[in-house]
């Protein structure tokens, strides 16, 4: 009996994908060689890695469906279908290779083949393809990106914590940085989660509460040594806290 399942299961993976009921005949050796004509889709593949590799997730997703499609056509096995896309998961991997992503780290350590192996249905063969194998490289891609402007965002932010007290703008940061305002100012939203002028305002505020906690410096003294003029400071202190500037120290004192 284990013998014969052995068999049975091995002869599974020689059903044709098409719906409906199948009969295999396991004396039949016609049952396992009439389909080994089937060919692989190397313009498909080779269209898939093009847009995998320029992170185009939904024009990858859209191939992909093309060369499932392509590959389970009427007299397709199952053995088959799964052999071309362990080709397909080769090829991706060695793509990775070649844009400087090392597969073993992106995927933990996994044996991608072997999980692929596992799978059997073509829907969910193309559902962990999409799931498990491209998401995460284009993620990878977008981060590694966004990674220069990440630096540009930094440098932006030290420069406005080591500067609060001068005359500050977006227009000259991004002098500083040879880029446009919006270019700068779209960065710093994405990497900071913040505008450009909230952040600069926080850093300002911050460092007027420590000089009214810490200090018996004027008010006024304090909107200049921030970067204030002492009209704006009351407003934008009050808009901020919710307080004056007295009325924040007075509190803070205990008064």
């Amino acid at each position: 009996m284990p013998g014969l399942f052995m068999e049975m299961e091995q002869a599974v993976a020689y059903r044709s994908v098409e719906d409906g009921s199948q009969i295999l005949d396991l004396e039949d050796e016609q049952c396992f060689r009439r389909k080994e004509e089937a060919s692989y889709p190397l313009g498909l593949e080779r269209e898939i890695l093009q847009a995998i590799r320029l992170g185009k997730k939904n024009e990858a997703e859209r191939v992909l469906e093309q060369f499932m499609a392509e590959i389970t056509r009427a007299g397709s096995s199952e053995f088959q279908v799964q052999q071309m896309m362990l080709q397909l998961l080769g090829s991706i991997q060695h793509m990775m290779l070649q844009t400087g992503v090392t597969p073993y780290k992106l995927f933990g350590g996994c044996n991608m083949y072997e999980r692929l192996s596992t799978i059997r249905e073509p829907a969910q063969m193309m559902k962990w393809m999409i799931g498990e194998v491209l998401l995460p490289y284009v993620q990878e891609i977008e981060m590694r990106s966004q990674e220069p402007m990440k630096q540009v965002v930094e440098r932006t932010m030290l420069f406005i914590d080591e500067n609060y007290r001068n005359e500050l703008s977006l227009e000259s940061c991004a002098d500083a940085e040879q880029m446009t305002p919006y270019a700068l100012s779209k960065a710093f939203k994405q990497v900071s989660g913040m505008n450009f002028i909230d952040y600069l305002t926080r850093v300002r505020m911050d460092a007027a509460k420590q000089l009214l906690r810490e200090t018996t410096m004027k008010i006024n003294d304090i909107a200049g040594a921030v970067g204030y003029q002492h009209s704006y400071f009351n407003r934008i202190f009050k808009k901020q806290e919710g307080l004056t500037p007295s009325q924040y120290r007075d509190q803070w004192l205990g008064k």
